[in-house]
């Protein structure tokens, strides 16, 4: 993907957003880690158990330009730009896990990490916990 498609996706996309990473969490299995690039500025990355769009945690991170945004994702993926998707044209959800896990223990592994500040995240940007259940969470643990 070029950085010109990225930015296009912000002005005619019908989300005004682009998705460009969804998987597997190999560290929380049972969970879905999607990376979604909000604006120049800000990315938004989601760890939903499997199957659900919401209730999971969601961070936001403002960068100071659009440059150090993309070096950032690219340090985190392993991947330069060119080699992201676009999940937004493809429509992309993982298939479900074929391991057996047990998804009580990966809650609890989560939320430990959640509140330990474990959570492995990209560099260089502001780190937000959107509003809700998680960051009253998160606070209360302060």
């Amino acid at each position: 993907m070029e950085l010109s498609d990225i930015k296009r996706y912000f002005i005619v996309g019908a989300a005004g957003s682009v998705t460009v990473y969804c998987d597997l969490c190999r560290e929380y299995i049972g969970y879905v880690k999607t990376i979604t690039i909000m604006s120049e500025q800000r990315v938004q990355i989601e760890y939903e158990v499997y199957g659900y769009d919401e209730a999971g945690i969601t961070y936001d991170i403002e960068y100071d330009s659009f440059d150090i945004l993309v070096k950032s994702l690219e340090e985190y993926l392993g991947k330069k730009s060119n080699e992201w998707n676009i999940i937004n044209q493809t429509g992309y959800y993982p298939d479900e896990p074929e391991m057996e896990y047990d998804r009580d223990e990966s809650h609890k592994l989560i939320i430990q990490d959640f509140m330990n500040d474990k959570i492995y995240l990209p560099r260089y940007g502001k780190v937000t916990i959107r509003e809700g259940y998680w960051k009253r969470l998160h606070d209360m643990a302060l």
